[in-house]
């Protein structure tokens, strides 16, 4: 698993990407389409038609991160919603990665 930073924002864009794009494709897609800065700090994750993949795409500061993950079984469990973005937090994104739906998990209490 991959730690983040917490209160890094994370924007999740619903619509399915062709996976063939690199980072370049990707960061003009942030500022062209989505009207956002890909050297914001916020981490962007995109997701393939099939629900088995996901891209995550940040800037750190110095340069361009690009992560891929793919599901050797199964499929994530997208948020169903009609927003082409959906803004989460870092434990979100983490529930999320772990293959585990959204809409059923149970938050966590902090100390």
């Amino acid at each position: 698993m991959i730690n983040f930073i917490h209160g890094v924002n994370v924007i999740f864009i619903q619509k399915s990407i062709d996976f063939r794009k690199g980072m370049d494709s990707l960061s003009s897609y942030c500022r062209n389409i989505l009207k956002k800065d890909p050297m914001s700090g916020c981490i962007f994750v995109f997701r393939n038609k099939q629900k088995t993949c996901l891209i995550i795409l940040s800037y750190d500061g110095q340069g361009f991160w690009f992560s891929t993950k793919r599901m050797s079984q199964g499929k994530f469990k997208i948020p169903s919603t009609e927003e082409d973005c959906i803004d989460m937090d870092i434990k979100k994104l983490q529930i999320l990665l772990l293959g585990c739906d959204l809409d059923k998990a149970i938050p966590l209490e902090e100390s």
